[in-house]
């Protein structure tokens, strides 16, 4: 026969004993802090102790700005710091020192640009050539106007002349003074004129067309030519550097007499210039 297991288990029981000892003690210690809590709070509402009322200070606690203390060696400026720039390559002549007191407007550094001076004059000789065309321009249409006015006031004249000749003509052929060969030449005559005098007048029209398209054209290249000059003019007066506020010159970016690329910070100011 087998045989179970039953002879070797063995049946434990619960310790009951030690879980109750467990829970006990949680117990106690929760009773002590609730004592201890119900001491404190009956000690902070006790009104047993006063203070009198002059001891005591009351004020109003309002948001305010937070004060620090900022220990340095040097200036403190709070104010903005412009900082200004070449407007063209060239060399930098400083009017200034750096500390300088100067005002809005002052002169701080002069630029020297060769190739805007050049340009500038170049623009220049270019607008003084075409006003000069256009002032030849209009003596030169007087002349030619005068021209045409005159060739058309001849052939009026021929005209009126071949009118006069042509009734006299027509006169004598009745009277039988002259033949018919010398009647019909004055006619021609008299046709001759009209054409030229329709040709000068034509021609008068359209020299004074010619005239006037000429110097609308040249009026439009001058007026272009004047806004480059202008432009040129505007970047010669930006080579002197004017402080645009009254301050203190900060500091010099350049030695004296440098060489300087176009748009390059030169000068700064605090409330100020940086040159």
């Amino acid at each position: 026969m087998i045989r179970d297991t039953a002879g070797q288990d063995v049946i434990l029981q619960p310790k009951f004993k030690s879980r109750y000892g467990i829970y006990g003690a949680i117990a106690l210690i929760l009773v002590a802090l609730i004592a201890l809590l119900v001491q404190r709070w009956q000690l902070a509402a006790a009104t047993d102790m006063t203070v009198p009322r002059a001891s005591v200070q009351i004020a109003t606690v309002s948001t305010g700005d937070v004060q620090r203390d900022l220990s340095v060696q040097g200036k403190v400026v709070a104010a903005n710091s412009p900082t200004l720039y070449s407007t063209a390559q060239g060399i930098v002549t400083y009017k200034v020192k750096a500390g300088d007191r100067v005002n809005s407007g002052q002169l701080l550094a002069q630029l020297d640009s060769p190739q805007t001076t050049s340009q500038l004059k170049q623009q220049q000789a270019t607008l003084a050539q075409l006003q000069g065309e256009l002032e030849q321009h209009r003596i030169k249409a007087k002349r030619d106007l005068l021209e045409k006015q005159q060739a058309q006031d001849l052939a009026q004249v021929d005209l009126n002349a071949a009118n006069r000749e042509l009734q006299r003509n027509a006169d004598a052929r009745q009277d039988k003074v002259i033949s018919d060969r010398d009647y019909q030449r004055s006619k021609d005559e008299l046709a001759r004129a009209e054409v030229v005098f329709k040709q000068s007048q034509a021609s008068l029209t359209l020299a004074r067309q010619s005239i006037r398209y000429e110097e609308e054209t040249l009026a439009q290249q001058i007026k272009a030519q004047q806004l480059l000059v202008a432009e040129w003019q505007r970047q010669a007066d930006n080579l002197q550097v004017l402080s645009p506020v009254d301050g203190m010159v900060g500091s010099l970016a350049e030695a004296q007499k440098a060489a300087v690329p176009g748009l390059s910070a030169i000068t700064d100011c605090c409330g100020s210039i940086r040159l």
